[in-house]
């Protein structure tokens, strides 16, 4: 399992509208909107390779999502290390 956390940023203002967008995608835990335009997003995954098609979803979610950042990354080997 990989957990990452990303920044999701919006358009100015868009945040929480961009927020909405992104409860309907699985395997997302979101926090409140800071600043208008930064949705913080957790994700949990079987792999990198998920990882990846989670962060297209976000792209993909609203057109008032700009880019997805990560922040944080873990896997389960990393924390057997």
């Amino acid at each position: 399992m990989v957990i990452a956390s990303m920044v999701v940023r919006a358009a100015p203002g868009k945040a929480h509208s961009a927020r909405q967008q992104l409860e309907s995608l699985p395997a997302l835990t979101l926090y409140p909107v800071n600043k208008d335009d930064t949705v913080i997003a957790v994700a949990e995954a079987n792999d990198a390779k998920e990882l990846e098609q989670i962060s297209m979803q976000i792209l993909q979610a609203s057109d008032d999502i700009l880019g997805v950042y990560p922040a944080y990354m873990t896997s389960e080997e990393t924390a057997a290390a």
